[in-house]
């Protein structure tokens, strides 16, 4: 009888393999996930930006109406209203978007109105 011997691979062997692609895909996935954490943080901080340019302008230039305008590619959504509890104060509430609708940043200023 002649015996043919069959090469293979020890479980031993696919186990270390398993592992080693495992943690490769698992830093994979972590590198992806900060890349998209950074860039929703610029966005942000851009977002940030252009509500205090905006914030500025009303403070020079006093309180205009209500609008909703484009900005360095962001959607910007100005409301201004007078204060629930102080007549003579006026709220200036910015709504900046992304270009596909998310909203990134909402803030609010607080301004008192000049007679």
């Amino acid at each position: 009888m002649i015996k043919k011997k069959i090469k293979g691979n020890s479980i031993l062997e696919v186990l270390i393999a398993l592992v080693i692609m495992t943690a490769s895909t698992c830093s994979a996935i972590m590198i992806c996930e900060n890349i998209q954490r950074s860039n929703s943080s610029f966005f942000r901080l851009k977002a940030i930006g252009i509500a205090e340019d905006v914030f500025k302008k009303e403070l020079i230039d006093g309180i205009a109406q209500d609008k909703i305008f484009s900005a360095e590619g962001f959607k910007v959504q100005k409301k201004a209203f007078r204060h629930q509890l102080l007549n003579d104060c006026y709220v200036i509430d910015l709504k900046i978007f992304d270009a596909t609708g998310k909203l990134l940043e909402e803030l609010q200023l607080t301004k008192r109105e000049e007679k």
